[in-house]
């Protein structure tokens, strides 16, 4: 299976680019999502690996709790798939997995319209992306 990004939470982006060692040159995209209630900024690292820093944007952001405690940490980590759909149904028959949402979101450097599904399995937070519509 093929990583699609590394997923991390920061209170502030500037405090996550400096950890993580990431110029403002690699800096490909910054998406609002409003359903999260987040801010996402897609580097691409010099490893050429997807990075993703999410930042909470509103009070109830999904990513609020776990920004406060931590400030800054690893979130998830992500990998694509071709259905969300078929994920879906071998994690409902799992006892060490958990959905926990499902999401839909324009990134562009993603390839347009994407399809997320966070999944906790035995405590490790994964993200699914496929990509819904190609935007080339």
């Amino acid at each position: 299976m093929n990583l699609h990004h590394v997923g991390f939470v920061a209170e502030r982006v500037e405090f996550a680019e400096r950890i993580l060692r990431l110029s403002k040159d690699s800096l490909i995209e910054v998406v609002k999502d409003h359903q999260q209630g987040n801010l996402i900024y897609i580097y691409k690292s010099s490893a050429k690996i997807w990075i993703e820093i999410v930042v909470p944007a509103e009070l109830n952001s999904t990513v609020g709790n776990f920004s406060k405690k931590h400030k800054f940490g690893l979130h998830h980590i992500a990998f694509p798939t071709l259905s969300i759909n078929v994920i879906k149904a071998e994690m409902s028959n799992s006892p060490y997995s958990v959905i926990l949402g499902e999401y839909e979101l324009e990134v562009l450097a993603f390839g347009g319209r994407i399809k997320t599904l966070f999944v906790s399995t035995m405590g490790t937070i994964i993200e699914y992306v496929e990509v819904v519509d190609e935007n080339s």
